[in-house]
């Protein structure tokens, strides 16, 4: 028997994925249980202390390295390793002073998300993005499906880092890419996070040998998550007053159109349909 329905328009919930400048196209979820799921910056976070300029690098396995350990307010240096943001505002922004400091209690209170800025060539506009929590950051290292076939140390242009997958990709990850072959992987939603050292104090360490990313994720007063990156990629607590790199991301919620079918003959019934974009 044919069955002929009447499609009514019920309603639609979501947060529509709009591009902003600086954001990459892979898509990554962030959770089991809800809809939501991200799309990374361009590249990792940074600030230009003479103009105060927060900005993304052009290139995911840009790095600012050692030269972290020269900044001055007598300079235009950059640096991309920032202590703990906390909100007891003892520190300067974002650990951005002449003297950095080495003291955990200096980073304290509730965490103050870098993505709270203006970043000049991410949109410019404050509260576009945000910084992963520890869970999310789980979620996407060991419980999305095939989590362990969507990552791989490898190297960029000979810097080392974490590629990451898209949720949907079936691409193979290769031990090692030109700068030109990258460009047509980040074309395909890859993500690329090198390994930028850490620094404590003005002293620099482990620069293209291992990574150090903070996470939104506090642990007490004095301590917070972070992901080190090495032969794998590990959530470990970390002391506030160390500088590591930060990648923010941009959050969406999946499309979900609701419409109802029914049936022109009222005796078969109606059913629901849920589309999901």
């Amino acid at each position: 028997m044919l069955l002929t329905c009447f499609v009514l328009w019920i309603g639609v919930s979501c947060l529509f994925a709009e591009d902003t400048p600086g954001e990459l196209s892979g898509k990554f979820r962030i959770s089991a249980t809800t809809n939501e799921y991200i799309h990374f910056s361009m590249g990792n976070l940074r600030k230009a202390k003479k103009f105060g300029t927060w900005l993304f690098f052009t290139n995911q396995y840009d790095t600012i390295g050692a030269d972290n350990s020269k900044i001055s307010s007598s300079t235009s240096a950059v640096i991309d390793q920032f202590g703990f943001s906390g909100n007891n505002k003892l520190a300067p922004p974002y650990d951005y002073g002449d003297n950095f400091v080495t003291d955990d209690e200096t980073y304290g209170g509730d965490f103050l998300d870098w993505g709270d800025k203006k970043i000049s060539n991410g949109g410019n506009t404050a509260n576009i993005w945000s910084t992963l929590s520890k869970t999310e950051w789980n979620y996407i290292l060991t419980q999305r499906p095939n989590a362990n076939k969507l990552q791989k140390i490898v190297t960029v242009g000979g810097i080392k880092g974490l590629l990451l997958l898209p949720d949907e990709s079936t691409t193979p990850i290769a031990d090692s890419y030109t700068t030109s072959e990258f460009k047509t992987a980040q074309d395909d939603g890859a993500v690329f996070l090198p390994f930028a050292g850490r620094r404590e104090g003005t002293t620099v360490e482990n620069v293209n040998v291992e990574g150090y990313y903070w996470t939104s994720s506090m642990n007490g007063n004095l301590n917070a998550y972070m992901l080190h990156l090495s032969t794998g990629a590990v959530l470990e607590s970390s002391p506030r007053h160390f500088g590591y790199t930060v990648r923010l991301v941009k959050r969406y919620n999946e499309c979900k159109y609701t419409v109802k079918a029914e049936a022109a003959d009222p005796t078969m019934g109606t059913c629901s349909i849920e589309i999901i974009e």
